[in-house]
């Protein structure tokens, strides 16, 4: 492999470590496009990775058709908006490389003969059969690098009996499936990376690590089969998705592939889940200072633990700093047997840092999850959920010494029942409007606990009753219930303690004072309520800048990445292959071409500053002018239907009398071509 110049040029405007994206769409110079999205391949690590593993395979080095001009030809026909099939790579990769940037990647095979018209019928024969050759030389090399990496033990494209289907899995261990999962995801993880690492230094570091997780669903070019077949699906990694909350399919009994919901869309579809993990922002008065990119992503069936998938997305995203084979230990910038360079390098070089870690945005399908699937995982990693409930999770859902849960926060057991069900009173019952829950929301501060401390474990907090004072000053009464707070006397609430149902083992005698009202601080474990607790109360102006500013950022991401238009990785005829293998590699490099594409509209839009070496978004949003009520559709009726209504009314009809064409005074003033048209139109009518 030959390894690339370093990235600093003279020409260059930015500092170390810009990447300027390629743009396929604008430049006719591909070979300047080509060479940058061979940094991009150089920044994920791959080639030294793969060449490792068909070196091991073959027993000689790659030659002919290297590693890396199957990496470039992938990523580059995604860039393209082409469809991920083997004749787009040959086409990409033989005509419209240039003859230099193949050398420079290890190409030596001689590109196929390209037919013309007029050519003779045996040259004709000789390309095509070239043209086959050259493919087949494509999907042998592919296939084998992708061997060693996937997780099925099945060999996609064809139909199985239902009886070796199931000796082929039990034939390979839990294990082996485990650790060549852990290889795939990483090997897709890392061309998200690259992604990022084009970015420059100064924008990189501006990130907090804040996420938003979201599932998407992915087709695969196969259709779907039942249990009771005798026969598999050719696809056998893919199951059946569901048009609902979890997109979870337990058993194909009452799949309906002519179901539709209210919009006309089909309920049921087959093929694969992808969880993605979206840099966004944590809040949305910032500017805009990076773009919204996918930065983690592994492809799983629909519905089946995605708590578990999600979890190990973020741990690849904090384990990135560790520039290592995965599975050997051995360093990716060198060859552990010559001690010469591989071409990989960290554009921040020795300065190379772990991935932050902030808040984490999640819809309702991992809320429902269990606790030491999802919350808990988490916490360890460092991040700080925010979540949405499901109408059986609002209100009191639980209580710790006293204190009582409320939607993922902890208050006191003297909040009323007004303020505890204000939630359910909102979207359950529909009682009251958006400003009185807004305002009891607002009236909930008061009753909620104080954290003071931790204990031995960092997520073990202490947490202070309300009424507790500072440490070291005059306290106030501790009993809140003897106190009204100004925000109830606003809402004209009476104070009415909230009624506890006491449990066991927190009161000795029943009926006595919760435990929080009678000792000065509580402890409260890592795992006390941890599926709903949240840092942040819900609803709250805190939690609603924080959580939507993220999920914005999934809702654009979707907009794209599953457009026909723009990149559709939803759509299976853009690639046209099955197994998880090759259908995750073929969406990494789909969804790593979308973020070339942001990365590029970011740096159209975006300032640079010379202090500091960021870049910030200052385009601001356009201001949404006041709505106009429409009118009745009734007032749209024809005068006759209206007159024909009153007469059987007993009514008089009317009719409208036509508009002016010009408001009443003196008619403007004639033109000189009017003028000689009125003297033409008059002499010949005389």
């Amino acid at each position: 492999m030959t390894a690339l110049a370093t990235t600093i040029r003279l020409a260059d405007p930015y500092p170390q470590g810009y990447v300027p994206p390629p743009r396929f769409e604008k430049e006719r110079d591909h070979a300047e496009t080509i060479r940058r999205v061979r940094e991009v391949v150089r920044y994920s690590g791959l080639v030294p990775f793969f060449e490792r593993r068909l070196k091991r395979t073959l027993g000689r080095p790659v030659a002919g058709l290297t590693v890396e001009g199957i990496l470039v030809t992938i990523l580059g026909t995604a860039n393209e908006r082409q469809p991920m099939l083997i004749t787009e790579f040959v086409d990409f990769l033989y005509h419209r490389t240039g003859d230099a940037d193949r050398a420079a990647m290890g190409v030596t095979r001689k590109p196929p003969s390209v037919v013309e018209a007029h050519h003779p019928e045996w040259f004709k024969q000789r390309a095509l059969v070239e043209t086959e050759n050259a493919e087949s030389q494509f999907r042998k090399r592919l296939r084998a690098m992708l061997a060693p990496i996937d997780p099925s033990p099945h060999r996609p494209g064809k139909q199985l009996d239902r009886e070796l289907f199931n000796n082929r899995e039990l034939a390979q261990s839990p294990a082996e499936t485990a650790h060549r999962r852990m290889l795939l995801d990483w090997v897709c993880n890392r061309l998200l990376e690259a992604t990022w690492l084009t970015l420059p230094k100064a924008v990189r570091r501006s990130w907090k690590g804040s996420l938003a997780l979201d599932a998407t669903f992915v087709g695969t070019w196969a259709q779907g089969r039942g249990t009771s077949n005798p026969k598999t699906s050719a696809d056998p990694d893919a199951w059946w998705w569901r048009r609902d909350k979890d997109h979870h399919v337990p058993t194909t009994v009452g799949v309906d592939l002519k179901a539709t919901d209210e919009n006309g869309k089909a309920m049921y579809k087959f093929g694969l889940d992808c969880e993605l993990a979206i840099v966004g922002y944590d809040d949305p008065l910032l500017a805009q200072a990076y773009p919204f990119l996918v930065l983690g992503m592994t492809l799983h069936r629909p519905g089946f633990t995605p708590a578990k998938f999600a979890t190990d997305v973020l741990s690849d995203i904090q384990n990135r700093h560790h520039l290592v084979d995965p599975e050997t230990g051995l360093p990716l910038d060198t060859d552990p047997a010559t001690g010469h360079r591989t071409g990989f390098a960290h554009p921040d070089g020795p300065d190379v840092q772990k991935h932050p870690a902030g808040w984490l945005a999640a819809d309702r399908a991992y809320t429902s999850q269990t606790w030491d699937a999802y919350a808990l995982p988490v916490r360890a990693l460092g991040y700080r959920p925010l979540m949405d409930y499901k109408k059986i999770d609002y209100g009191l859902k639980g209580s710790h010494k006293g204190m009582i849960l409320v939607e993922g926060t902890w208050y006191c057991p003297s909040m009323p029942k007004d303020l505890v069900e204000a939630t359910i009173d909102r979207k359950v019952r529909k009682t009251i409007d958006d400003r009185l829950y807004r305002a009891r929301i607002k009236a909930r501060e008061p009753y909620e606990m104080r954290r003071r401390g931790t204990g031995t474990d960092p997520h073990d907090i202490e947490w202070v009753c309300p009424a507790e004072g500072v440490v070291g000053t005059h306290k106030p009464p501790r009993n809140p219930c003897d106190r009204k707070p100004a925000s109830l006397v606003l809402l004209n609430m009476p104070k009415t303690r909230h009624r506890l149902k006491m449990e066991p083992e927190l009161t000795a005698v029943a009926g006595e004072t919760p435990e929080v009202c009678r000792t000065q601080q509580v402890l409260a474990h890592n795992n006390t309520h941890v599926k709903l607790r949240q840092d942040l109360p819900y609803e709250g102006q805190d939690w609603r800048d924080k959580f939507h500013s993220l999920r914005s950022s999934v809702e654009g991401v979707n907009g794209t990445a599953k457009s026909d238009g723009v990149t559709g990785i939803d759509s299976p005829g853009n690639r046209r292959t099955m197994g998880l293998a090759a259908t995750s590699l073929f969406t990494a490099c789909m969804i790593a071409a979308e973020n070339l594409r942001k990365i590029a509209a970011f740096y159209d839009k975006a300032t640079w500053s010379d202090t500091d070496g960021t870049m910030t978004n200052h385009t601001p949003k356009k201001p949404r002018g006041r709505r106009r009520p429409a009118p009745w559709t009734r007032d749209w009726l024809p005068d006759r239907t209206t007159n024909i209504e009153l007469v059987i009314n007993g009514g008089v009809p009317h009719y409208a009398q036509p508009e002016p064409d010009q408001p009443p005074g003196d008619p403007p003033p004639e033109t000189k071509r009017q003028k000689q048209t009125r003297d033409r139109r008059d002499g010949r009518t005389k």
